[in-house]
C-alpha cells in the first residue's frame, strides 16, 4: 500500500483491518506494528501509523517517545477532532543496528483521559546488502503526471539472485535487471514507474524483491514520492481586510503551473469583484489582477475559478475575502 505523509492525510489507498484492540488507544490506529523485513544497512526507513479519532470527543497526544535511539517518532498533529485523521511518523536509521531490531514507540494521550499506547516497528539490517541511495525516490511529481526512478542494490553473495520485484502499491510498477556478477557479489538495477492518480501529498511504500536466498528471501526497498499540485497560486487566498464602502482595491495573484500554460477562462467575477489576466500567451507563471469595488457593507466572500489548457488538473480555485465597513 502507499501511505500518505506530511502534507495531507486523506486516508490510505488500500484498506487494512486493525487487529482486535486491547485498549481504546489501540482502537484509534489502523495498525500498531510494522515490519520492514530484510533491508540493507544504510537507508532511513519511514512508516506512518495512521490514527483516526473514531470517538465523539477531541483527543490530545501529549507526547511520543521510543525505546531505542536508532528510531525517531513524532505525531504530525497533536490535537485530533472527532472524525479527523493524522499519523505517527516513525523513522528507523538502519546504520544504527545489525541483524534483527524491534523498537517500541510509546504514544501518550492526556485527553480525554490518560493512556499510553504501544506501537512496534521492526527490521533486519544486513551488511551483505547495499543500496547506492536511500531507496527509490521519485522526488516531486506534478499531480496527474507519470514518474520514473531507480537505484542499484548489491548482494554480496555471488550465488544470490533476485527472482522478481513487486510493489505494495498499484501506483508503482517496478522492474529489476542484473547489471553485473562476479568477485563474490551481484548488482541489480531496481527501477520503477509511477502511474498518475495519486492525490497531493508525500507518500511512502516499499518495493519487494524476492530472492533465492534462504537467509534473505525478501528484501524491501523504501520508495517515496511527493505529489505536487499541477497549479498553485500565491497567495493561496486573497485577503482584503477591512475596506470602506465606495473604496476600490486591487490585488495581484501569481498562478504557477507544472509547465507553461494558457489561461482559457476566469469564472466568478461580478459587479463587485472583477478578475483579469493576459490569456494569449503560454507561460509557466501568470499574473492575475483581482479588483474589488466595495459597494455594500458586510462580509465579502467570493470564489474565483481559473481554467487553463493544462491536460490534467487544469483548474484552480481562489477565495477572495474581506469586510466592507459602512460610512
Amino acid at each position: 500500500m502507499l501511505r500518505i505523509g506530511l502534507l495531507t492525510f486523506a486516508g490510505l489507498l488500500c484498506g487494512v483491518s486493525p487487529a482486535l484492540a486491547a485498549t481504546w488507544g489501540e482502537s484509534l490506529f489502523d495498525s500498531t506494528s510494522h515490519d520492514f523485513g530484510t533491508t540493507p544497512r544504510g537507508p532511513l526507513l519511514t512508516h506512518y501509523y495512521r490514527i483516526t479519532n473514531n470517538t465523539q470527543t477531541p483527543l490530545h497526544v501529549a507526547g511520543v517517545r521510543v525505546s531505542c535511539g536508532c528510531t525517531q517518532a513524532s505525531i504530525l498533529q497533536q490535537d485530533i477532532a472527532p472524525g479527523q485523521s493524522t499519523a505517527v511518523l516513525a523513522q528507523m536509521d538502519t546504520r544504527r543496528f545489525t541483524g534483527a531490531k524491534t523498537v517500541t514507540i510509546f504514544v501518550t494521550f492526556d485527553r480525554p483521559q490518560w493512556e499510553e499506547t504501544r506501537l512496534s516497528i521492526s527490521a533486519f539490517g544486513r551488511d551483505d546488502l547495499a543500496l547506492d541511495t536511500e531507496g527509490i525516490a521519485f522526488g516531486t511529481v506534478s499531480r496527474g503526471s507519470p514518474g520514473t526512478a531507480k537505484t542499484t542494490i548489491t548482494l554480496r553473495q555471488q550465488y544470490w539472485a533476485v527472482q522478481r520485484a513487486t510493489s505494495e502499491s498499484g501506483y508503482v510498477v517496478p522492474n529489476v535487471r542484473e547489471l553485473s556478477r562476479g568477485q563474490g557479489e551481484v548488482t541489480y538495477e531496481v527501477a520503477a514507474n509511477l502511474k498518475p492518480g495519486l492525490p497531493v501529498g508525500k507518500w511512502t511504500t516499499e518495493i519487494v524483491l524476492t530472492t533465492n536466498s534462504p537467509v534473505a528471501p525478501i528484501i524491501r526497498v523504501p520508495t517515496t514520492v511527493e505529489i505536487a499540485p499541477a497549479l498553485t497560486t500565491s497567495p493561496g487566498e486573497v485577503k482584503l481586510g477591512a475596506v470602506a464602502i465606495g473604496q476600490q482595491t486591487e490585488s495581484k495573484l501569481l498562478v504557477r503551473g507544472s509547465k507553461p500554460f494558457k489561461i482559457k477562462e476566469i469564472q466568478g467575477g461580478d459587479g463587485i469583484v472583477t478578475v483579469s489576466a493576459t490569456m494569449a500567451e503560454s507561460r509557466p507563471v501568470h499574473v492575475v489582477t483581482v479588483k474589488v469595488d466595495a459597494k455594500e457593507a458586510g462580509d465579502l466572500a467570493r470564489k474565483i475559478k481559473i481554467v487553463t489548457d493544462l491536460p490534467n488538473e487544469n483548474t484552480v480555485e481562489v477565495s477572495v475575502k474581506g469586510t466592507v465597513n459602512g460610512k
